[in-house]
């Protein structure tokens, strides 16, 4: 993968939805879906096994900007962006 979490300077939990590679794996498909692109069809770019691996340094992006959002909590027990 391109650019990496640590790279970014951002540090990421391990919780019950996933590592964050798996994270940055699953938004890397949806963006690749998205494009209409079949994310199990072989790479296109830098010699990638996998489409949604060229979508990789573009999820990873999403994923440290996601992590910097501040939640606060609503009256019925949600959470909402601040």
């Amino acid at each position: 993968m391109g650019i990496g979490i640590r790279d970014r300077g951002v540090s990421a939990r391990t919780d019950e939805t996933g590592t964050a590679m798996q994270i940055i794996e699953k938004l890397a498909r949806v963006i690749c879906k998205g494009c209409e692109d079949d994310p199990d069809a072989p790479g296109d770019a830098r010699g990638n096994e996998y489409r949604w691996q060229d979508y990789s340094e573009i999820a990873t992006e999403v994923f440290a900007t996601m992590l910097t959002w501040n939640y606060e909590e609503t009256d019925n027990g949600q959470k909402k962006i601040t």
